[in-house]
């Protein structure tokens, strides 16, 4: 009567939800993810890229100026435990309940484009005018909480 007690132990601890696989190892991998958010600040032009994958978080700068280059403003390793709890908060994002647009032409203020794809997760892409939605508001405060130096957390422009 022991063993099934035994083999249901040995389940749990080596189930893995998050790939959905026995691992042999006991200490859980980090899937394979990545998060892109492009905020693009109008009528400055400057965009602002924030990735975050299973091992790094990146912040990129970049403009639609002539000299205007992409630069890496801010990266950084994360742990593999940071990793994992980022991956499953976002695994169970829906950004179907959104709303895309598919017109900017004229808009001066931010819009962000999310890409969301790894491991389990289904592909996700949105484009929207309206990052203060509550879904996209988690997110963005999600990855700031990434971010030690609150200079490079995301934070809107002024209204002007």
């Amino acid at each position: 009567m022991k063993w099934p007690l035994l083999v249901s132990l040995l389940i749990l601890i080596h189930w893995q939800p998050e790939t959905g696989l026995f691992s042999s190892n006991p200490t859980q991998s980090v899937p394979s993810f990545q998060v892109s958010m492009l905020f693009t600040i109008q009528p400055s032009g400057y965009t602002l890229n924030y990735q975050v994958s299973q091992d790094s978080l990146n912040l990129h700068y970049n403009c639609a100026f002539v000299k205007c280059k992409d630069t890496l403003l801010y990266g950084i390793r994360l742990d593999p435990g940071v990793a994992l709890k980022y991956y499953k908060y976002i695994r169970i994002l829906n950004l179907d309940s959104l709303q895309n647009i598919n017109e900017t032409k004229g808009f001066e203020g931010v819009s962000i484009l999310v890409s969301i794809h790894g491991t389990g997760i289904k592909l996700q892409s949105l484009l929207t005018v309206h990052p203060e939605q509550p879904i996209l508001a988690r997110l963005i405060a999600r990855t700031n909480s990434l971010i030690a130096d609150p200079k490079y957390r995301y934070r809107p422009p002024p209204q002007q």
